[in-house]
């Protein structure tokens, strides 16, 4: 099994490269300046694709000249419907795999993927065989639900995250004082911050806007703050502690 990857030379397909080459597995990595890209997508059985969404189409029209009929073609992607969209014109066999954590991770022991669209295909059912090997945990589902789910696991919980770094760096205290005068749960939140503080915006704004599902999540996440906000307002103890045992009742049940 021969695999090139689309975009090998970024920060994930040298991640995959180097995994595929750990499981003697030969791979390719497909980028601008590689040559004979023709050739080694055609001697690939595997091809994925992992690019941002907006240069989708460049990889699209690598494959026009490319008989991919009898080959898996794999998306890279945390919007899985988007993803699809840009790969429509693709006449082959189509996996999305996401894979839930960065490119820096490595080796993938304990990590997360879902895979979506042909995951009986042959080349889906050889990866998820050694992605398993290694110990990934893979969850399969359809674009659209991964997509509604990320939406709260993704999009919400990081807008949650960067929503409360922008209100304390407006505070008015400096980053020292905050610590001096911090709890062990503001300290988590802030290791949280800084998790994501450290990834350029761009990463982020893409998850924020590219899911179509993402603004739901954001009114129900908007609608819960102005319920507990009132509760302050009004003092109404009775109100939050029973609004709150409800969602501890989700959470430790």
């Amino acid at each position: 099994m021969k695999i090139a990857i689309i975009g090998g030379t970024g920060g994930m397909g040298k991640t995959l490269i180097r995994f595929f080459k750990q499981e003697k597995i030969i791979a390719f990595a497909v980028g601008r300046k590689t040559r004979s890209k023709e050739k080694i997508l055609d001697e690939s059985d595997i091809i994925f694709i992992s690019l941002p969404s907006e240069f989708i189409s460049y990889a699209v029209s690598l494959l026009d000249s490319v008989d991919i009929s009898k080959k898996l073609i794999v998306s890279l992607g945390s919007c899985m419907i988007p993803d699809a969209k840009a790969m429509k014109k693709i006449k082959g066999p189509i996996l999305h795999i996401h894979q839930l954590f960065g490119p820096k991770t490595f080796p993938f022991l304990g990590q997360r993927m879902i895979f979506a669209g042909k995951t009986k295909h042959e080349g889906a059912v050889f990866l998820k065989k050694i992605f398993r090997k290694n110990k990934v945990l893979i969850s399969e589902m359809d674009p659209q639900k991964h997509d509604k789910i990320m939406a709260c696991t993704q999009a919400l919980s990081q807008f949650s995250i960067i929503s409360l770094g922008a209100a304390l760096s407006h505070s008015g205290y400096s980053k020292k004082e905050l610590m001096d005068a911090s709890t062990v749960t503001f300290r988590m939140n802030v290791d949280a911050i800084k998790r994501i503080t450290s990834q350029k915006a761009a990463l982020w704004s893409h998850l924020q806007i590219e899911n179509i599902f993402a603004g739901r999540s954001l009114d129900h996440f908007l609608e819960a703050s102005r319920m507990f906000r009132k509760f302050a307002e009004n003092k109404d103890k009775k109100g939050f502690e029973k609004a709150f045992d409800k969602m501890a009742g989700f959470w430790n049940n």
